[in-house]
């Protein structure tokens, strides 16, 4: 029945199992209108009646509305048949609660046809032969909102369909799609999953009674909730089962189809040599009308990553998925790299890097913070390039207000999550919430300065590779950070440029700068000049944070702010680690030249 093709041989797998399902579920919510053109509220306005719920008919048989139920959690009603004259729309079927298979029915208010404000009077135009219904009551449910989902029970109040995943409330539907727009599911065969839902794209904003403007046209797909890789995290060494459903969308009987397993490295959905996993070629029939075919294989990974499982079927456009798998404990491709969780001016802000070698979309990833709901950072295609920074804002306006125009991409999501000042957990996650990032923050920084992660390759809950920012702002939105090391090294280095300087007014090297480099990445740092027999005659810095390198320019001048005289001086540099309190001295000389 199966022929393998194993295009690496040290990987192991099992038997592979496949499974030919039944018919999908009988009746689908297909549709869903709660906000309608024209005022939400209020005695005759068109919120009150242009609401509808849309219904399509999967099965093979004609099934009767009226042994069925529909809710939006505050109310439940009887579907009942439509029987009002004055409805505009004379090719419609009313009277009646059966629907015929594959077709469609809309659920519409009982006061449809009234003539209310005056405002958008039964603007719907349903094709013919739509079955059209009502409910025994004023209202759908308790008048349809944006946050309502909207459940079809059955006579044993077993739930049939849904819109809105009334049972996880950390995803975003339902939600609100635009004045006069409808929310779609984007195919019948698809569950109550955020990704499955869309914006209605007609012209009209809705489609009831017809196919819906987001229909997937593929013939066949590999659905996402079809695709599971179990466990989600491993050890190496430990084998994982992964399992593909494939779905037969048209109303013809499909033979012969070939599937590639795949690790995605570099994230481009092309399957090459080098990623295959498995190729299968399924000789078994697969039936019409939404049916399936399971397989499933077993894989040992032979390396340490977060590893991009992909299925993809052979010469199917949309029919490719993937799922994230954790071997081990890699270090994110995305990684936070800095927060600002107590800010004087401006709003709350968390620094996103890709430290990956290939571009990433981060569309409908999410961030949460302790046990808060998750919120969606971006709806929209984002793409984070390698090497990049990417910053997630509370409030645009007063971000830019208090950092200006950094070179890097600000996200300001629709709604945020507080950062507690004393410290949490905070996550990033995939659409699928694969977590790809979890930072425990403490509270370790003076208002109005970020805390930054030093070094981007290394585990993110390490207390030490995090620390509060030495930048003259207090902070590096958008740019690399201030401690920032790529790796520590036991040399100090402290440098005088020019040397010598002659601040004599001629204008010509009236100023030198003092650099240095450390072996630490955190210190306390003091910079002091000398003169040749060991007076201080200033202080540069005294205790001050700093990361692995500094610099200040000096004018000449000593702690009073008087000419020092011409002659030879003594930069001395003394720096604390302030992990392990180790101590490191650096002198050299600068030369004063040239005053007339």
């Amino acid at each position: 029945m199966i022929e393998k093709k194993f295009i690496n041989i040290s990987m192991i797998f099992s038997i592979i199992v496949i499974s030919v399902s039944l018919y999908p579920g009988e009746l689908v919510i297909n549709e869903v209108m709660s906000n309608v053109k024209g005022l939400d509220s209020g005695p005759g306005s068109p919120g009150d009646r242009n609401e509808f719920i849309e219904i399509y008919n999967t099965s093979g048989d004609t099934i009767d509305l009226s042994l069925y139920r529909v809710s939006d959690m505050d109310a439940v009603d009887e579907i009942i048949p439509w029987t009002d004259t004055l409805l505009l729309d004379l090719d419609v079927i009313c009277g009646t609660t059966l629907l015929p298979p594959g077709d469609y029915s809309v659920i519409l208010d009982p006061e449809y046809t009234e003539i209310g404000d005056g405002n958008y009077i039964q603007p719907y135009d349903f094709p013919p032969k739509t079955l059209v219904v009502t409910v025994g009551n004023t209202t759908i449910g308790d008048g349809l909102s944006t946050k309502d989902p909207v459940i079809l029970l059955n006579a044993l109040d077993d739930t049939v369909s849904s819109y809105g995943t009334p049972g996880n409330p950390i995803d975003n539907i339902p939600y609100d799609p635009g004045d006069g727009i409808s929310v779609e599911r984007i195919s019948p065969f698809y569950p109550d999953y955020e990704q499955y839902w869309a914006s209605s794209l007609d012209s009209t904003g809705s489609t009831p009674g017809a196919a819906n403007s987001c229909l997937s046209q593929a013939e066949l797909i590999i659905p996402s909730y079809g695709f599971i890789v179990k466990p989600e995290k491993i050890d190496l060494g430990e084998s994982v089962t992964v399992s593909a459903l494939i779905q037969n969308q048209t109303d013809d009987t499909i033979k012969g189809v070939h599937i590639d397993f795949f690790v995605d490295t570099n994230w481009d959905s092309v399957l090459s040599t080098t990623e295959e996993i498995i190729s299968l070629y399924i000789a078994d029939p697969i039936p019409p009308f939404g049916c399936t075919v399971r397989v499933e294989i077993e894989w040992k990974p032979e390396s340490i990553g977060n590893k991009r499982v992909t299925a993809k079927l052979t010469g199917a456009e949309r029919a490719q998925t993937f799922r994230m798998l954790k071997v081990g404990d890699p270090v994110g491709e995305i990684v936070i790299n800095e927060i600002m969780y107590n800010p004087v001016k401006g709003e709350e802000w968390i620094e996103l890097y890709n430290r990956s070698p290939f571009p990433i979309d981060i569309c409908g990833w999410k961030m949460r913070i302790g046990n808060k709901d998750a919120i969606t950072m971006t709806t929209i295609q984002t793409i984070i390039y390698q090497g990049e920074y990417i910053v997630i804002v509370e409030d645009k306006h007063l971000f830019q207000t208090r950092w200006g125009n950094i070179p890097s991409t600000i996200l300001e999501p629709e709604k945020w999550m507080t950062l507690v000042n004393s410290g949490d957990t905070l996550w990033i996650t995939d659409n699928s919430f694969f977590i790809f990032e979890e930072v425990y923050y403490r509270d370790k920084s003076e208002p109005g300065v970020s805390i930054e992660r030093i070094n981007t390759e290394i585990e993110s809950n390490l207390d030490w590779n995090w620390g509060n920012s030495c930048d003259y702002h207090g902070a590096t939105p958008g740019m690399r950070n201030s401690i920032y090391a790529s790796s520590s090294h036991s040399k100090i280095i402290l440098s005088v440029n020019p040397n010598p300087f002659s601040p004599d007014g001629d204008g010509y090297q009236e100023r030198t700068l003092i650099t240095y480099e450390l072996p630490y990445n955190r210190a306390k740092v003091n910079l002091s000049l000398y003169t040749r027999t060991g007076i201080r005659k200033c202080c540069f810095l005294k205790q001050k944070d700093s990361g692995k390198s500094g610099q200040i320019i000096w004018d000449g001048r000593d702690g009073e702010g008087k000419k020092m005289p011409v002659g030879l001086y003594i930069v001395y540099l003394e720096a604390v680690d302030k992990e392990n309190n180790r101590r490191v001295i650096k002198k050299t000389p600068v030369v004063i030249a040239g005053r007339r």
